[in-house]
């Protein structure tokens, strides 16, 4: 306490100021993590339910399917999720090797999303020998 012998303390709005600063942004940060976590658990729910087809893939006309399993499962979804939020941390330009290398998403969990069933059979179907079952 001799260190603050004469010293003069800071006045109440500026305590009140730092205060207020620091908890709105443990409410923006609690409030951002909130999202995020609804937003995962809509995404993993809807794939899941709609077997694949999330509200904007019903609109496009598209459906993720597996490539070692019959169905897409939960484990699907929350896999490409998480490989679309890598993505997205890179600044966007994970979402740029979709032109290189197919979509992170889909590599991480085994995954596509063809615009006609024929063309994923003929392309990208793992052979039934190599499949596990579900």
């Amino acid at each position: 306490m001799k260190e603050l012998e004469g010293a003069e303390l800071a006045r109440f709005h500026s305590r009140a100021i730092t205060f207020l600063t620091g908890f709105l942004l443990a409410v923006a940060l609690f409030m951002a993590a909130a999202l995020a976590s609804v937003k995962l658990l809509f995404f993993c729910l809807s794939h899941d339910w709609g077997n694949g087809k999330t509200l904007g893939k019903r609109l496009t006309g598209i459906r993720v399917v597996s490539l070692l399993h019959p169905r897409p499962s939960l484990w699907h979804a929350l896999e490409r999720s998480l490989g679309y939020g890598a993505a997205a941390l890179e600044l966007g330009f994970g979402f740029l090797q979709y032109f290189i290398r197919g979509s992170p998403a889909h590599r991480l969990s085994r995954t596509g999303a063809p615009s006609h069933k024929s063309a994923f059979t003929q392309c990208c179907r793992i052979p039934e020998s190599n499949r596990t079952t579900s």
